[in-house]
């Protein structure tokens, strides 16, 4: 019908769209890598730690691209494997009690919410809140809670925001007959407990 469209956090598989804003998701699976190697060289651990990766799909272009950056970010340390939730956090809860007690897990990175909260909520009803590294991404009011009080220590935030004003601003500027940038990153941040109360 000749409506211009322009897409917004998560990626598709087409040529339709006149702009795309979002979350550079590779970066971001970077950070999460980099805020787990800080964790566990404070922790003594380092390089022989044998980390999990709980996904929340196979198929979503951001599960992919963060768990790519993920990948690259931890390259030289042992990962363990990565497991699918579907975006279900109770599947994410069993997953992660399955194989932390038929692997030796020690330390595990969730690709999003419902994959970070499922992994948290097992880790601490299994008696090992703060034993076992965790880093996710999100900031639900669940996480929140989590890295205050041990559970989770990093989390890497979007810029939801930023994402739906420069989507506005992109729409804008093509409807206005001006150039449109086929991407926009509008960044992500890793919020440990020393930042989580600041603006």
């Amino acid at each position: 019908h000749g409506i211009p469209v322009l897409t917004m956090d998560s990626a598709v598989n087409s040529r339709l769209p006149v702009g795309f804003v979002a979350t550079d998701n590779v970066e971001a699976g970077r950070k999460a890598a980099a805020a787990m190697i800080d964790v566990l060289n404070r922790r003594g651990i380092g390089k022989d730690a044998n980390i999990m990766i709980m996904s929340h799909s196979e198929v979503t272009a951001t599960a992919i691209e963060r768990e790519a950056g993920v990948r690259q970010g931890l390259e030289g340390y042992r990962i363990a494997g990565t497991w699918y939730c579907d975006i279900d956090y109770q599947i994410a809860y069993d997953l992660t009690r399955e194989i932390v007690e038929s692997h030796s897990i020690d330390a595990i990175v969730g690709l999003n919410e419902v994959s970070t909260v499922g992994v948290a909520d097992a880790i601490y009803d299994m008696g090992l809140g703060g034993s076992i590294p965790i880093v996710g991404f999100d900031n639900a009011a669940r996480e929140m809670a989590l890295l205050e009080a041990g559970v989770l220590d990093a989390t890497v935030v979007q810029r939801p925001f930023n994402m739906g004003y420069m989507s506005i601003k992109q729409a804008e500027q093509h409807l206005l007959g001006r150039r449109v940038e086929p991407f926009i990153n509008t960044g992500s941040i890793v919020i440990t407990r020393n930042n989580m109360f600041q603006p």
